[in-house]
C-alpha cells in the first residue's frame, strides 16, 4: 500500500503545456520507470483506470486554464460561492454572487461558534459595520438581533468591497516570457 501512495505522489497526473505548439498534455509529475508503460500508469499509481479517462475528452485546455475545475468537472464560475435567492433579495438576479458570508446556517453552526471576521462580514452584507475594538460578545449580540429581525442582504452594488468573493483569477495562467515559463 505504501508503494502505491509513493508512486501516486511521485507520478501524479499533471497538465503540461508544450511551449512550441501550445498543446496541453496529461503527463506524470515525474517520468514513469522504464518498465511501466503509459497504459499501466493508472494501476501503478493506484487509480482504477488510466488518468485520462477521468476527463470528458482529450481536450485538456479548459482544465489547464481552470475554466473547468477538474475535481467537480464544472465551470469555475459555478463554484465561486452562493448566489442570491428570492429570500435574500427580489431585485437581484439569481446569477449574482452573494456577498461573502451573507448566508450562514446558524442552526447548523450557531452564532456563538462563528469566528469574529465571519460575523463582521455577515453584518457588512446587511449594511452594518462595527468598530474593530467591538468585543466578540457584543458582535454576537448584534448578529443575534439582526437574525431575529431577518434583516435582508444588501444589493451587490451597495455592499462594501471587503465583503466580496475572491475568484479564480489569481490562478489564471500568466506568461511572463522569461526562462522559467517553460515548465
Amino acid at each position: 500500500r505504501f508503494s502505491k501512495v509513493r508512486h501516486l505522489i511521485k507520478h501524479y497526473p499533471v497538465f503540461k503545456k508544450c511551449m512550441q505548439t501550445n498543446e496541453i498534455h496529461l503527463v506524470p509529475l515525474t517520468p514513469l520507470p522504464t518498465d511501466i508503460s503509459d497504459d499501466d500508469w493508472g494501476d501503478y499509481i493506484g487509480f482504477e483506470k488510466h488518468p485520462s479517462t477521468y476527463f470528458n475528452s482529450r481536450e485538456y485546455k479548459p482544465y489547464y486554464s481552470m475554466s473547468i475545475v477538474a475535481s467537480k468537472n464544472s465551470p469555475r464560475e459555478s463554484l465561486l460561492g452562493p448566489r442570491y435567492s428570492q429570500r435574500e433579495s427580489t431585485s437581484v438576479e439569481p446569477t449574482e454572487l452573494l456577498p461573502l458570508f451573507a448566508r450562514l446556517d446558524f442552526d447548523k453552526d450557531p452564532i456563538d461558534v462563528q469566528p469574529t471576521p465571519v460575523l463582521r462580514a455577515h453584518l457588512l452584507a446587511r449594511g452594518l459595520t462595527s468598530p474593530q475594538n467591538t468585543s466578540p460578545d457584543k458582535l454576537r449580540e448584534l448578529v443575534h438581533s439582526v437574525h431575529e429581525v431577518k434583516r435582508k442582504v444588501m444589493d451587490p452594488s451597495d455592499v462594501p468591497e471587503p465583503a466580496k468573493w475572491v475568484g479564480f483569477e489569481p490562478l489564471d495562467e500568466v506568461e511572463i516570457g522569461d526562462e522559467f515559463d517553460d515548465w
